[in-house]
């Protein structure tokens, strides 16, 4: 998926949430959820999260379990109990410079890596892998 993809899609979700709300007999305010995705991905998502969460509009957010920033941004977590955080669980690595590896040993996961132990790019080719 192509970032246009990715945005054209997340505008139309917001969109049918916006519209659709009133529409459910709900006469109050409108309230956005923002949440913040690979909590924990790189050093400067961390000061990213923090400040989004305590000086701006984040409401939540999905830890990047895998991320190489996991411990840090999970420390961070812990001292902010008031932030909705929620695990980001993923079975691809999908961006493009990151390679991801598996948090349990290689060799009990070896139908979602590639033979260097990172977890695949594509969902395609975690299929293949697959043993029925």
């Amino acid at each position: 998926m192509t970032i246009r993809h990715f945005l054209f899609l997340a505008s139309f979700c917001l969109a049918v949430i916006l519209v659709a709300l009133p529409m459910m007999g709900n006469t109050q305010e409108i309230k956005l959820i923002v949440r913040g995705d690979d909590f924990g991905m790189t050093q400067g998502s961390l000061v990213a999260f923090e400040r989004g969460f305590n000086e701006g509009i984040l409401t939540c957010a999905s830890l990047l379990v895998q991320a190489p920033w996991f411990e840090a941004a999970a420390a961070l977590s812990r001292k902010n109990p008031q932030w909705s955080v929620g695990a980001h669980l993923s079975l691809v690595g999908d961006w493009i410079g990151y390679r991801w590896r598996p948090i349990l040993p290689w060799d009990k996961v070896s139908s979602i890596v590639d033979e260097d132990g990172f977890l695949f790019t594509y969902p395609e080719e975690i299929g293949v892998r697959l043993e029925y």
